[in-house]
């Protein structure tokens, strides 16, 4: 019995201990090991995966893919190299490679590319093959200097391709890298690793102590009222996936102590306005909603550093900035129908009080009266130079305010408040769709269709709609592209060697 009681207790130790292991992100084994913990800022690239996505070994044949190699190889033979061969270049495809940033305040900053290695002797062969020349070194590695700023070095696991505007100390530093000098590396970052166990293609991980190496940050930093220890130890992620139609991208912010705090203060959870029912008639080329925290903002940005300019400017209006946040809820839309006609509505807490105050300026002659509801802010008109056809062109605007539905809407175009005022809302289209599934459930949401901007910039036509959002934990962007049935790497590859075709 005592046995069996003794391996009871075993088992289920092990289980605990496995459980709590789980838990926590594993710490990488690959190149990352060998940069230190006081890296500023790591990316990551994926290369099995984007490999794949690209169809590498049909997009290596490709003119403009070649024309690139050779331009890569008058900056940096050694990474043209692999970039041609990568398969013969020794590194090891199935891990990822590293660019990370090391700043310090004695020595140049410098730059670093890390790979592991499955080859040493093939990835040396590389080496040898181009114009680079090695270097004799007395320890157990490899190294070269390249013929621009930079240094190579390497061992039997990884190999570290080092840029730095002053070449001076870098093979010692690449030396210490290799013996892992500062015992601690950047791979057990708990917030790095936690990222890099996402599904994505390229990570791009900051450190607050990327911008607490200058001075001028330092100094915005206590001009805002925060302590260089209330600076140190955020982090911020960003990522990039490139999938079949779309490109994905988000970014988290690892935030904590009075930052967290003062962030969280600018924003309730969500937006409680439906804008998409409220917003006049018709489908809009650009929609943001957001819901702000009206005393947070108040407390954190206005009373502390915009007070007197807000003051200023909304005095000309007949508004006072504290009986504007007292009548304002938080929620927001900005909505352009196209590129002239724009409609910014909020929500006011008490629509009876508000108007009143609006009237009571209007008999100030801060504004000027059309119905009871509607209000003259603006007019302004200006002639502009032709357009190509010809055509005299101008600047015509009528901005007005209406306050209706619990709301308080702003127009550049008095038709846009004509149709509120008439009942006619309520959005349409595609983006429409798009903001009725996530605007109220993030704290701001926007969605545009490029396209209807192409006259300005033809490469705007590949894009079917771009949306963003934002919640508590970070922000997530996707870009849908008119292509459908390609890969959104390979695609937006072709494009770029198109354009540099066509301007041959």
């Amino acid at each position: 019995m005592k046995l069996l009681r003794l391996l009871s207790f075993a088992l289920l130790a092990a289980f605990v201990l496995n459980l709590s292991s789980c838990r926590k992100d594993p710490v990488p084994t690959d190149s990352l090991t060998y940069i230190p913990a006081h890296a500023a800022s790591v990316s990551t690239i994926n290369l099995q995966q984007l490999m794949g996505k690209a169809d590498y070994p049909t997009l290596i044949q490709t003119a403009g893919f070649q024309k690139m190699i050779a331009d890569i190889a008058e900056e940096n033979p050694t990474l043209s190299a692999i970039v041609a061969h990568p398969e013969q270049s020794g590194i090891d495809l199935q891990q990822n490679v590293y660019f990370s940033n090391l700043l310090s305040e004695t020595e140049a900053p410098l730059m670093v590319f890390s790979a592991s290695l499955s080859d040493s002797a093939a990835f040396g062969r590389m080496i040898r093959s181009t114009e680079i020349q090695l270097l004799p070194v007395s320890q157990p590695f490899n190294y070269a200097s390249t013929p621009d700023r930079g240094a190579i070095a390497w061992n039997n696991e990884v190999a570290l391709l080092a840029v730095s505007n002053n070449k001076e100390g870098v093979q010692d530093r690449l030396k210490a890298l290799l013996e892992n000098a500062d015992q601690q590396s950047v791979a057990e970052n708990a917030s790095l690793r936690k990222h890099l166990q996402g599904d994505h293609d390229l990570l791009n991980w900051f450190s607050s102590d990327f911008i607490l190496q200058s001075d001028k940050f330092k100094s915005a930093g206590a001009l805002l009222n925060y302590k260089e220890e209330d600076l140190q130890g955020q982090h911020l992620a960003h990522t990039l996936t490139f999938e079949k139609g779309y490109v994905s991208s988000s970014v988290a912010l690892d935030l904590q102590g009075q930052i967290r705090n003062d962030l969280s203060m600018l924003f309730k959870d969500k937006v409680q306005t439906d804008f998409a029912a409220l917003a006049p008639a018709g489908a809009p080329v650009f929609l943001l909603t957001a819901a702000f925290d009206i005393t947070g903002l108040n407390q954190l940005l206005i009373e502390k550093y915009t007070k007197g300019f807000a003051e200023e400017s909304l005095s000309a209006f007949g508004f006072n900035i504290e009986g504007l946040i007292d009548e304002l809820d938080g929620d927001i839309m900005l909505a352009a129908y196209d590129e002239m006609n724009l409609v910014f509505a909020a929500r006011i807490k008490d629509e009876d009080r508000f108007l009143a105050n609006v009237n009571a300026a209007a008999e100030e002659g801060s504004l000027d009266r059309i119905s009871d509801r509607r209000f003259r802010f603006l007019k302004f008109k200006k002639g502009m130079p032709a357009d190509a056809t010809g055509s005299p062109q101008s600047i015509d605007i009528d901005g007005q305010i209406l306050v209706q539905n619990g709301l308080v809407y702003l127009a550049s175009n008095p038709d846009w408040l004509q149709k509120v005022e008439a009942g006619d809302t309520g959005l349409q289209g595609s983006l429409a769709d798009v903001v009725e599934q996530s605007m109220m459930q993030q704290i701001f949401t926007a969605v545009g269709a490029p396209a209807a901007f192409s006259k300005w910039n033809d490469d705007l036509r590949r894009i079917e709609d771009i949306r963003a959002g934002a919640t508590r934990e970070g922000i997530e962007l996707r870009v849908d592209l008119k292509e459908k049935e390609k890969n959104s790497l390979r695609y937006l590859i072709e494009q770029v060697q198109e354009e540099e075709v066509s301007e041959l």
